[in-house]
């Protein structure tokens, strides 16, 4: 592809360049800048139109509570049951009870009701420990309103006798706030394992000791509680007249006002995968929504629900899945679900840089990782911390030492590339070419909208511009190809991003500004970079905040697995089939099949390209499964793999507790070109085998030039040549930067130096590093000088 050049004085570029950047950043940005797509509307409506009060997610499913007053309709008035995330319902419990809460206890597998109704003359607090099938009443029989359990210790509020606390799994009560039969009614209640919260119509109580105690919070005295959310140590409260939004970072001691709300309404909030979910309604405009907020409320967006409607909404729920799913039930009786986004946001405007075969190859081609940790690489001022040293943290969220990942204070991506492989330009912007010992031949591409891309070990020859000019390159357009400049093991290209956090157009914002094209995309924990930040003497840093780049998805297969025994489930790309039986586990869970990166295995097998993976799995709770009850099978389709040796091909899972790859019982179906194997636990599998051509190359030297008592007189021509023409040679001289050898060189130095040389061959075997030491003295002013040295060396080591 021709390159459109745009040629700046090297002495004036600088200057001419920030001039040229603010005539054209505008032009780009619209151009190619990021992509501002509305949000889909992900909702949709579930089909149980009944009175629903309460909702509540537990290991089999989604559950909902009943309470309608309309006596000569005979409404059923208990429990429903989803199993298939919301598609149907079915009755499970507590006929006639009025539900007016539901809680379930993960920890302890126990759903607690608490109701309004006398059935067969009780009401109150009810638990079922077998998700439904049976119901136990707990402690006498009033009206409730709220419920909250967490192991022995049980809350139930009432609607005219106060709070009753057991703890004892329910067997003796006694009675909290309130006295005798008026005691006030209970409007919110929740809590942790430090703290519990419990709402009348006037205060907030607080026990930090499982109920036995209880003090008013000032903060909320003569306010009426909306709701009440907690997890761990963060309290976060809604109230009503004002509408206001509280939290609290340790357990209730100190307050902080996040957000007034004015004339609107915050009826239910929850917190979920770090972030913060309620329902707000607008009195003034008959609109109703559901919100969300990554900053505990300081601002928000809205996901969508938009109802014209004076309804509130009840409850709100969630599960975790592939995608996640948040349910919410309104008080005009209809149930919504939203199916949360997955994958690139909007924001990207990367396409791969190098001519590929599938999207797939965005994350199979990765050999090296950008350490979220500590991505620090060449920075002298700040160290990474000893406990950290050797240990990579991926934008997965996976963190693991060589050989598993590699490697660490990595700022970037190492691509596992064919040498003079054709490296593209991502997206348009001004190129220009830059040289270290340690990068090799690289090449900087401004995209004119904040971002600035690094391409380094590149050949000397068809680089897109050298160090000369700068040059403008369009999306598409040739840069360079892969080679072996620089510090490098093998033909790679290193890939990096850094972002202009000053916005000065000069890039000089590293460490800072180095970010992440795959962003974070981790779900349990928050990018530890984003928010790390420390003070050399050059001044204050911060991290940056990494968001998704490329153009394309990162490929992944998912399903959600109902535990029944006469059902099968497979996911399955070109290469790949995973047939999981869905009795694999004895609760409903989600699998996941992803791509990984390329891993290393220290044997003389090499990896087959493509065939790494990972299969992760989780319950409704984020809970991550491991071991299955029943095994799957895992089958890889060897069609491309026609350079090994089928029958050496054999599965290897990774044990990170021993940090190895394992090799597992592996079946071989020549017939279909398939191997197989079957496993109960999930890990990251991966392909290893033999090539039909594991011959590693051979290189040879000659050096030609006037020898005198060792020493060359002349500068001396130094010639490789290999076993076969398909063969590759490289050199270094002096551990510089490896450069092709094409033709006899003279190295065109004095003293006393080596020569690297190696070869690769058209199989990908490359030959381990060979040194030949030259002693060069044309000038006659070396020989001397080096003796001494010698001397002291040799001394130095007796």
């Amino acid at each position: 592809m021709q390159i459109h050049k745009t040629i700046i004085f090297y002495s004036n570029r600088k200057l001419l360049f920030l001039i040229i950047w603010g005539l054209l950043a505008a032009t780009i940005m619209i151009s190619q800048g990021f992509k501002t797509k509305a949000q889909e509307n992900s909702w949709e409506l579930l089909p149980l139109n009944k009175k629903i009060t309460s909702l509540e997610t537990t290991h089999k499913g989604i559950i909902a509570g009943e309470l309608d007053t309309r006596a000569w309709l005979n409404p059923y008035n208990g429990v429903y049951i989803s199993e298939d995330l919301g598609h149907t319902w079915k009755e499970s419990g507590l006929r006639s009870a009025g539900i007016k809460d539901l809680f379930y206890d993960a920890d302890n597998k126990t759903i607690y009701a608490a109701t309004y109704f006398f059935a067969n003359g009780q009401a109150g607090a009810f638990k079922s420990s077998d998700n439904g099938l049976t119901w136990t009443h707990i402690g006498d029989s009033f009206s409730s309103n709220k419920i909250w359990a967490q192991g022995d210790n049980i809350f139930l509020g009432t609607f005219s006798h106060g709070l009753w606390v057991s703890n004892d799994g329910g067997t003796n009560w006694s009675q909290k706030i309130g006295e005798g039969f008026f005691g006030p009614q209970i409007n919110a209640l929740n809590g942790s394992e430090n703290v519990v919260l419990a709402a009348t119509g006037t205060d907030l109580y607080k026990s930090i000791n499982n109920g036995s105690d209880w003090t008013t919070i000032d903060t909320f005295n003569n306010k009426t509680i909306e709701d009440a959310e907690i997890v761990k140590n963060v309290i976060l409260v809604s109230t009503k007249s004002p509408t206001q939004l509280y939290i609290s970072y340790d357990n209730g001691n100190s307050w902080e006002l996040m957000n007034d709300f004015n004339n609107e309404r915050i009826t239910l909030i929850k917190l979920f995968n770090n972030k913060l979910y309620f329902g707000k309604s607008l009195t003034t405009d008959n609109y109703l929504s559901i919100y969300e907020s990554d900053d505990f409320g300081n601002t928000f967006k809205d996901l969508g629900l938009s109802k014209n409607t004076f309804a509130q909404i009840m409850d709100l729920t969630w599960l975790f899945s592939y995608p996640n799913l948040l349910y919410t039930v309104n008080s005009e009786n209809k149930i919504y679900k939203y199916t949360f986004p997955i994958g690139i946001n909007n924001t990207g405007f990367f396409d791969i840089p190098w001519g590929f075969y599938t999207e797939r190859e965005l994350v199979t081609k990765i050999y090296s990782h950008f350490d979220h940790e500590y991505p620090l690489l060449g920075y002298t001022e700040y160290q990474e911390p000893t406990n950290t040293r050797g240990t990579t943290l991926n934008f997965l969220g996976v963190r693991d030492k060589e050989p598993f990942l590699y490697y660490s204070s990595h700022d970037g991506y190492d691509f596992s590339l064919k040498y003079g492989t054709n490296i593209l330009a991502p997206a348009g912007g001004f190129a220009e070419y830059f040289y270290c010992k340690p990068c090799g031949n690289s090449i900087n591409i401004n995209h004119l909208n904040g971002y600035q891309t690094t391409y380094m070990h590149l050949q000397k020859n068809g680089l897109a511009t050298d160090l000369d000019n700068t040059v403008w390159v369009n999306k598409g357009d040739t840069i360079g190809k892969v080679g072996m400049t620089g510090n490098t093991s093998g033909p790679h290209l290193h890939f990096a991003v850094l972002q202009d956090k000053n916005n000065n157009g000069l890039f000089d914002d590293t460490p800072d500004g180095r970010v992440d094209p795959y962003s974070w995309l981790d779900t349990k924990t928050k990018d530890p970079w984003e928010s790390f930040s420390w003070t050399d003497r050059t001044g204050r840093h911060e991290g940056s905040k990494s968001t998704y780049l490329w153009n394309y998805e990162i490929e992944s297969y998912a399903a959600y697995i109902r535990n029944k025994s006469d059902e099968n489930t497979i996911l399955q790309n070109e290469t790949h089939k995973i047939e999981i039986p869905n009795n694999s586990y004895d609760i409903h869970y989600s699998i996941v099949m992803k791509p990984f990166s390329i891993p290393s295995i220290y044997t003389p097998l090499s990896y087959v390209p493509g065939s790494s993976i990972v299969l992760t799995a989780v319950d409704y709770f984020n809970t991550d499964l491991v071991n299955l009850l029943h095994p799957i099978k895992i089958t890889f389709n060897i069609a491309d793999a026609n350079t090994f040796i089928p029958e050496s091909l054999n599965f290897y899972f990774w044990d990170p507790l021993n940090g190895q790859w394992k090799q597992m019982e592996t079946i071989l179906e020549s017939a279909n070109n398939q191997i197989y194997t079957t496993t109960d636990h999930l890990s990251n599998f991966a392909v290893f085998g033999q090539k039909l051509d594991s011959i590693f190359p051979t290189t040879n030297i000659v050096i030609n030039g006037t020898l005198d008592n060792g020493w060359y007189k002349t500068q001396p021509t130094v010639i490789l040549t290999t076993g076969s023409t398909e063969d590759l040679p490289f050199y270094s001289v002096d551990n510089n930067a490896w450069e092709e050898f094409t033709a006899p060189f003279s190295p065109g130095m004095e003293g006393i130096f080596t020569i690297q040389y190696r070869a690769l061959d058209s199989a990908g075997n490359t030959e381990e590093t060979k040194d030949e030491l030259i002693r060069v003295n044309v000038q006659n002013k070396w020989e001397n000088t080096i003796k001494i040295k010698q001397n002291l060396f040799i001394f130095s080591q007796n």
